[in-house]
């Protein structure tokens, strides 16, 4: 007896044992679907147990395989694969004790499965309750790393890469290095040509085809130059045809109308004809044919164009005048066709009570000619190109970086199992491994995730004991800003996988829902949703559900609709209506405020502050949104980069500083200064005509800022800008808790991105990880009552109470892509249409505008779906929120008939308005138009400033702080500074340069320990043949002429000081124990006994972790830690101070700094230590202790 006959019977005879749930009028699909040797697909609704149905259907597998790893689950997020794999482990655990006496039928059955599962693990010796990682669920992109990591030739792809969360650095790398390419120098051209020149435009419109290259680059096999045009003029032809019928079919009601129209223009003289209208193109036209062909397609449009306004709407017989052909006269043929043609319009406008004649009208006029132009040929062929190119430099990038993003591993692992008729060997085993393949959320595949899962089964034959089993829901597919492409679940549902036959089945009982949200979703979505499903479109039809609980009392769905309602009201409704909620609420219940965007949320997440109900929002208020993160990053952008001029001009508006606007077009406002530096041209002088506060606002200010300039590279950039942002008394702006929280974060942030003060704060790098960077959620139990999120990371959620706020609002605009694509199916072929971009500020062309309109279609669609997602969480309640703006002009032609009341376009209660339009115009009926509430300027928030006797205040702080020498930074100064006035601000190339010679000399003395370099006996010689790079290096960093030339100077002299100092090389030795250069330490809430220290204690008390950096240290034969620090401090003859006082002053200030150091190392060792200051201009070696 086989295998397979003996598998069989095993669940032959445990199929005896399970039940149907009769309770159920699913109960039998459900049954049927855990039939281990049968491949089904499920249509899944929203809480119709999906989990639960995967879980058993696993169950069933693993009583007849020989290997747990002959299944393989897969799903789209780690939090789905836990959930699976914590079911099905408990489900195998549970089998090991009784049955409970009050099991239901879900429970037996699972049960029982479970015990032949182990059974059967007990046969085959896994001992799965001691292996549970032999489960292979998985998602699938851990499916293509490993594939990947199995044939890393095959894929193409090196094992070692990792890969990126933000792929977004590489992309722009890849895309700069391709518009640089000389040999697709006019390909570059034609975008930069599109885009007006805006080469950061022209860079993001790259990136974001990068970001969906997935979908465009099977795209290139079918495109290998000019020679295809013919193709793709048919592929034109055949969908312009298509679209031609439909509305042809749709106008088939009004053909004798049409024809009157046609035979009443073609009567007028050519005299009266419209400007630019061509109506001789008619004589040929024949309203009844469905191929009218190219000539015939003109006819048409002009013949829609004499029966339609610019809005597409049927014309009024009233509005005929010359502009369109009918001009007043007094001879009886023109009147005669002028009233004729007034008959026709009235024909058509009452056979268009829905509007489907204007609309087919309106889309034939639309249509684009069938066969591309030349321009727009080689348009395509240009940007296909340069998208080629693009893609082979990011595989460059990737490989440089040793990292690489989903799509290139998605496309490896598709590389490595090979074509569906050319497997490779990778595939052919694993189709020996795998038996049983489960894919849930089906409706989220990519077309590449799609396309590697064909290739999986490819092998597969319909008389082998294999089965594939697919459960999702279409009408829960909302991700297609992440290229899901809910055509692929649809293809399916017509029942195969490739070679691979499937059984249909639709689970109908609804479990999370009572019965009054599941009565209104089964009573609504049919109208929200299309009456049928197609795969081209991405349309998929309302499957309904059946509801498993009871109403009670508490269940209830309520409509919120109003008209003229302020954003302002709306809020302050939703937030009565919590208030009201929350002590009818059971314990462990909860609720949903689920918003289409963030913005829609955050007005609710402040309301709810401000009356103190605590509520959860993970990533819901971006930082960079916050005043007091502005201010700081105002602050940071300003001393990023001198010359940033909005970052200075922001920083002088901060409540610390203060400055009015009148003041600060005074200072800035003169167009010859634009170009100049802020802080250098404040250092010129002030204009005599500034306020008496502005004046002192500055003076309060600018010592501050000069001196943090002059700091620059001494310290760590986070360190430096907290400083900054203390001493200018920004913390004294600060008003709550949460504000506090969120610059925590800031500095957080900060330390992240830099520790080492010769690290670069980079500048894109922050404004990447600023664009991520949210407020931390409330942690408080209380806060577990109410969730805000968007509706789509509500998605497997579910809420005893949910509310939708904002319906009635637009979303955001979506910017045009480069390319613009539509594959589509006919009865012959598969066939592509492709379109340019249009030409920047010139409008969309035919073409353009004729496939964009398919892809608004499919949003229109997903937005239905994401709906049905929204109202889907709720358990009991489900309130909605929406309104609609009427203007008192609107108001009066909707009572006489002329206009109808509609909803805003692309809202999500547009998506409703079939159902809904009757309850506004039962609002409307009763609505006074209030003419107050039109022209009502809303109040401009003022900025808030700190009083001039607190910045006053601050600069009296600020000034006994330096007098007592107490700063975060106790570094050396340059020697242009003036000796009377220490803190002068420096000059930014002179900032810079200081800056770079320190970076430079201690850059090169850690390498030479690491390297060796001064146990060679031609070191001196060889330090000089570097000089060259040096200069280079110097030059890169942004130094030229005498400057570069004096910081050279500066830094050969330091190094070849050190390369002869006897004490330094031989500190310099690699070989010495515990040997480490530039060593990082960290402290957190040490106290040092040093005046920095005391003063960062009293400054930080909401920070107390702080980094050092140690430049040299190690321990010598005798056991003593010495601790060794460079310093480039300049001194020369005409300095005014003798070198040896120069020196003395130079070592009482950075005592402090060696004495926290060794503070440090007597935490971690207990031995001796010495203290070692090493300048290196002036070659002065000197031991403190």
């Amino acid at each position: 007896m086989g295998i397979f006959t003996i598998e069989m019977a095993v669940f032959q005879e445990l199929q005896q044992s399970l039940q149907v749930d009769a309770s159920l009028e699913d109960g039998q699909a459900r049954f049927d679907a855990i039939h281990p040797h049968q491949s089904f697909i499920v249509q899944a609704p929203a809480g119709s147990g999906k989990t639960a149905l995967l879980t058993q259907r696993f169950l069933s597998l693993l009583t007849q395989v020989e290997f747990p790893e002959q299944i393989v689950a897969m799903t789209f997020t780690k939090k789905a694969q836990s959930e699976m794999q914590e079911r099905i482990y408990h489900a195998l655990t549970s089998a090991l004790t009784p049955l409970k006496p009050d099991a239901g039928i879900y429970e037996t059955n699972t049960w029982l499965l479970a015990q032949a599962a182990l059974d059967n693990s007990g046969r085959q010796g896994w001992q799965l309750l001691d292996n549970p990682q032999r489960l292979r669920i998985r998602t699938l992109d851990s499916m293509n790393s490993s594939l990947v990591q199995q044939m890393p030739l095959l894929s193409r792809f090196g094992a070692s890469a990792s890969v990126i969360e933000n792929p977004e650095p590489l992309y722009r790398e890849a895309v700069r290095e391709a518009l640089n390419n000389p040999d697709i120098a006019y390909s570059s051209a034609t975008l930069l040509e599109k885009v007006n020149g805006n080469l950061s435009r022209a860079e993001n419109l790259l990136i974001s085809m990068l970001r969906k290259r997935d979908q465009w680059m099977p795209l290139l096999s079918r495109l290998s130059g000019a020679t295809d045009k013919d193709v793709f003029d048919k592929g034109l032809e055949q969908l312009v045809n298509a679209e031609f019928a439909t509305c042809h079919q749709q106008l088939k009601p009004v053909f004798p109308s049409l024809e009157k129209a046609r035979s009443i223009l073609l009567s007028i003289a050519p005299e009266n004809r419209p400007e630019g209208s061509d109506w001789s193109l008619l004589q040929a036209l024949k309203i009844d044919q469905n191929l009218p062909g190219w000539g015939g397609y003109a006819g048409w449009k002009q013949l829609a164009n004499a029966l339609l306004t610019q809005k597409d709407e049927i014309r009024s017989g009233k509005g005929l005048n010359k502009n369109n052909g009918f001009p007043s006269s007094k001879i009886a043929e023109e009147k005669q066709l002028k009233d004729d043609m007034s008959e026709v319009l009235s024909e058509l406008s009452a056979r268009n009570g829905n509007g489907s004649i204007s609309a087919a009208l309106g889309l034939i006029r639309s249509l684009p000619d069938a066969r591309y132009t030349d321009e727009q040929w080689l348009g395509v062929v240009n940007l296909m190109s340069l998208l080629k190119t693009c893609a082979a430099y990011l595989k460059l990038a990737f490989a440089r970086a040793g990292q690489t993003d989903f799509i290139e591993v998605a496309q490896a692992a598709s590389d490595a199992l090979g074509e569906e008729d050319q497997p490779t060997d990778l595939a052919q085993r694993l189709d020996y491994q795998i038996k049983h393949l489960l894919i849930d959320e089906f409706q989220d595949t990519s077309v590449s995730q799609f396309s590697l899962l064909k290739k999986l089964v490819a092998g597969w034959q319909p008389d082998e004991d294999r089965t594939l089993f697919i459960v999702g829901d279409p009408m829960q597919s909302i991700y297609r800003f992440r290229e899901a492409e809910v055509g692929n679940f649809l293809e399916v549902w017509q029942g195969s996988l490739g070679a691979v036959t499937l059984s249909c089945k639709n689970l109908t009982v609804n479990f999370r829902s009572d019965a009054a949200v599941v009565e209104w979703v089964n009573e609504t979505f049919p109208q929200v949703l299309p009456p049928q499903n197609e795969i081209e479109r991405g349309a998929v039809t309302y499957s309904a559900s059946t509801a498993k609980k009871a109403s009670d009392a508490d269940s209830q769905v309520q409509t919120h609709w109003a008209l003229n309602r302020t954003p302002a009201e709306e809020v302050e409704q939703i937030v009565a209506l919590i208030q009201q909620r929350l002590p009818q609420m059971k314990p462990g219940e909860t609720i949903g405020v689920l918003g289409r965007s963030r913005g829609h949320l955050m007005p609710i997440a402040n309301a709810l502050k401000q009356q103190a109900i605590a509520f959860r929002a993970v990533e819901l208020e971006a930082l960079n949104e916050r005043q007091e993160i502005q201010d700081a990053q105002a602050l940071t952008r300003a001393l990023l980069h001198l010359s940033d001029r909005p970052a200075w001009l922001a920083l002088m508006r901060t409540a610390a500083i203060g400055l009015s606007l009148a003041d600060l077009y005074v200072l800035f406002g003169n167009p010859k200064t634009f170009r100049k530096p802020v802080l250098q041209q404040l250092a010129e002088g002030v204009p005599k005509n500034l306020s008496p506060e502005g004046k002192a606002r500055l003076e309060a200010a600018l010592p501050v800022l000069n001196r943090a300039v002059s700091q620059i590279g001494h310290l760590p950039w986070s360190r430096l800008i907290k400083e900054t942002w203390l001493a200018l008394g920004l913390a004294e702006t600060i008003e709550s808790a949460v504000a506090l929280e969120n610059l925590e974060a800031y500095w957080q942030m900060l330390e992240g991105l830099v520790q080492d003060r010769t690290d670069v704060l980079d500048f894109a790098k922050l404004e990447e990880t600023m664009v991520k960077l949210f407020a931390l959620p409330d942690a408080s139990v209380e806060s577990l009552q109410i969730e805000l999120m968007t509706m789509h990371k509500s998605k497997g959620l579910e809420f005893d109470t949910v509310i939708l706020p904002g319906l009635g609002k637009k979303p955001r605009g979506d910017d045009k892509p480069l390319l613009s694509w539509l594959n589509f199916k006919s009865e012959r072929a598969d066939y592509l249409v492709m379109a340019p971009l249009d030409q920047k500020g010139q409008g969309s062309s035919e073409l353009v505008s004729f496939i964009q309109k398919f892809e608004a279609e499919k949003q229109e669609y997903e937005s239905g779906r994401l709906l049905y997602v929204a109202t889907t969480r709720a358990k009991k309640q489900l309130h909605l929120f929406g309104s609609v703006t009427v203007t008192e002009k609107n108001l009066d032609a909707i009572a006489e008939g002329k206009k109808a009341l509609e909803a805003t376009k692309k809202s999500l209660l547009e998506t409703l308005w079939k159902s809904e339009a009757k309850a506004f115009e039962t609002l409307l009926k009763d609505y006074e138009f209030n003419p107050d509430e039109e022209g009502i300027e809303q109040p401009v928030p003022r900025v808030s400033r700190l009083s001039l006797e607190a910045v006053q205040l601050q600069r009296h702080w600020w000034n006994a702080r330096l007098e007592s020498e107490v700063s975060l930074k106790q570094l050396e100064k340059a020697s242009d500074i003036k000796a009377d006035n220490p803190y002068e601000a420096m000059s930014e190339e002179d900032a810079l340069m200081i800056t770079l010679i320190g970076n430079l000399v201690h850059g090169v003395l850690e390498q030479w320990v690491e390297t060796g370099f001064l146990q060679e006996d031609n070191a001196v010689s060889k330090l000089q043949q570097q000089s060259g790079y040096f200069r280079y290096w110097l030059r890169q960093q942004g130094l030229s002429g005498s400057g570069l030339d004096a910081a050279l100077g500066r830094v050969m002299h330091s190094l070849e000081n050190a390369a002869s100092n006897p004490e330094l090389r031989w500190a310099l030795n690699k070989n010495l124990t515990a040997s480490a250069t530039e060593l990082a330490l960290s402290s957190f809430g040490m106290h040092f006994n040093d005046p920095v220290s005391d003063d960062l204690v009293r400054m930080e008390s909401h920070s107390m972790t702080q980094h050092h950096i140690v430049d040299r240290t190690f321990v010598d034969d005798a056991g003593v830690r010495w601790i060794v620090d460079y310093k480039t401090s300049y001194w020369h003859e005409g300095s005014g101070t003798s070198k040896a006082t120069f020196v003395s002053s130079k070592v009482e200030e950075y005592r402090p700094q060696l004495q926290r150091y060794g503070t440090l190392f007597a935490q971690l060792e207990q031995r001796p230590q010495k203290y070692v200051l090493y300048f290196t201009y002036l070659d002065e070696w000197v031991e403190l202790n």
